[in-house]
């Protein structure tokens, strides 16, 4: 089993130094958001938020979670990236909390299918383990009071959600 631990801190926590060339998974509020995320997103977080400061919906002020992916080689932490975002959007779909902003919003299960084909066929089961602030929930919310999790496994017709530990009202 491959576990992959996302430990989300608020936006405001962070500092330069902490994402200076760091791949990671991230969730923005832009300043006029309230129930749902701006956006759901991944990839080298300074280049990432550069490209975000051109969009039309990125009103300030911004907030937001980060995590910071931890792997053996920048090719897994992008990997593991994908896997994350792709699994955030199919969970905000579930509990209808999906981002305004984000292209892919209506396919979140096809993105995390495509995700998946990137994935090692040698493992079998992946537990995305989720910490700190609620990635779905917004930023000024206290930090969650226990883990969230979901977990993937592989069968012969291709990977499905095994378990999702969510409870939306948890915080």
């Amino acid at each position: 089993m491959l576990t992959i631990k996302l430990h989300f801190i608020r936006l405001s926590d962070v500092s330069l130094a902490d994402i200076y060339d760091q791949t990671g998974v991230y969730v923005l509020w832009s300043g006029k958001a309230k129930a749902v995320p701006s956006y759901i997103g991944e990839g080298d977080i300074l280049e990432r938020f550069k490209s975000h400061t051109r969009k039309q919906w990125a009103a300030r002020p911004i907030d937001g979670v980060i995590a910071l992916i931890e792997a053996p080689t920048s090719g897994k932490q992008k990997a593991y990236a994908e896997l994350a975002e792709a699994a955030l959007l199919h969970v905000a779909k579930i509990i209808n909390r999906s981002p305004t902003h984000n292209g892919n919003r209506g396919k979140p299960t096809a993105a995390l299918e495509k995700s998946l084909r990137h994935q090692d066929h040698n493992i079998g089961t992946i537990r995305l383990v989720f910490s700190g602030r609620d990635p779905l929930r917004a930023p000024s919310n206290p930090p969650m009071s226990a883990k969230k999790w979901i977990v993937l496994r592989e069968v012969s017709e291709g990977w499905y959600i095994d378990e999702l530990h969510w409870n939306n009202r948890a915080s």
